[in-house]
């Protein structure tokens, strides 16, 4: 879950509102982008290649995870 500290259009405590509701989850990553970054703004239009690259390297670590220990076929 991504959010931007000074998000104009959703409120900050949004984020841990929702992170809250989701008990069912195997696993949970959020991120706060801030003013510092330039992407606290909503979508983080201030800093799209932060946020980008943010998103890229969450879907690598979740790639490794997934990958099953060791190969069963025969």
């Amino acid at each position: 879950m991504l959010a931007g500290q000074d998000d104009h259009y959703v409120p900050i405590d949004q984020l841990s509102e929702q992170i809250k509701t989701l008990t069912n989850v195997r696993s949970l990553t959020s991120r706060m982008f801030t003013a510092k970054e330039s992407a606290g703004s909503h979508c983080q239009l201030g800093n799209i290649r932060l946020v980008i690259d943010v998103m890229l390297n969450w879907i690598e670590q979740v790639s490794d995870l997934s990958r099953p220990a060791y190969d069963f076929t025969v």
